[in-house]
């Protein structure tokens, strides 16, 4: 054997085979399932999967979260168009900073607060899906006549 093999034979199992008046050597490696990279590589790849797998979780909860306020939207944006105190409140969709704490903000202004505590009633009998800010729905000043000159 030449130098080379000699090397590889201290490292590896060497098998050889005569085959058709040629000498054939094969190596088996040995097993790297006990090494330290393996396991590293194997963690590593665990800790992706686990994140991908949340990740995607949070994905289906987002998507399930659009589909719900969609919905809501299509139901309830007509009964806001068919009163004449809500003209000006607009239901936007929806909206989220986390996934975990979707929102859909309202927009506008109302004359008065019992228009403000109607719109919050009718607001909650539809059952929203996600939290909802009425708050942002703003209470218009009581406008007074021009004084004459």
């Amino acid at each position: 054997m030449c130098r080379k093999h000699l090397v590889l034979a201290r490292r590896c199992r060497v098998k050889s085979l005569l085959f058709g008046g040629w000498r054939v050597i094969f190596f088996e490696m040995k097993s790297r399932v006990g090494s330290r990279g393996f396991w590293v590589a194997i963690a590593a790849l665990s800790i992706f999967v686990l994140w991908w797998g949340v990740m995607s979780l949070f994905v289906l909860k987002q998507n399930r979260d659009k589909a719900a306020v969609r919905e809501y939207t299509t139901r309830v944006r007509p009964m806001l168009a068919a009163d004449p105190r809500f003209k000006d409140v607009q239901l936007m969709g929806y909206s989220c900073d986390n996934v975990m704490y979707p929102y859909m903000p309202i927009f506008g202004k109302v004359s008065s607060q019992e228009d403000w505590d109607a719109l919050d009633n009718l607001i909650q009998t539809c059952k929203p899906p996600v939290a909802i800010w009425v708050r942002s729905v703003r209470v218009a000043p009581e406008q007074s006549p021009p004084k004459a000159p």
